[in-house]
């Protein structure tokens, strides 16, 4: 029974606490937003759209682009494609 109410007051406490970094986060954000920050990732760069595209004017291979730009492959499939570049087929 003591064990009981113990868990009871700690399950409690645990969950004012989560309340708590809740709130806090929330405002933490709220604020930022009215000083104008932006949050979340930062978008992709108008240089390295040119830099992408530039590389896969050559004809290179999407891998050998990411390599190339330092860009990651993930970035340059969907770029890429946004630019209207289909994928080399393998030869081989």
């Amino acid at each position: 029974m003591v064990r009981d109410i113990v868990l009871a007051v700690m399950a409690s406490l645990a969950k004012m606490e989560r309340q708590k970094i809740s709130e806090r986060t929330r405002t933490g954000l709220e604020r930022a937003r009215s000083r104008g920050k932006r949050l979340g990732r930062a978008p992709f760069s108008a240089a390295n759209r040119e830099k992408l595209r530039v590389v896969l004017d050559g004809g290179i291979r999407w891998h050998a682009a990411s390599v190339a730009t330092r860009i990651p492959y993930s970035t340059v499939r969907k770029h890429a494609r946004l630019l209207g570049y289909t994928p080399r087929a393998r030869s081989g």
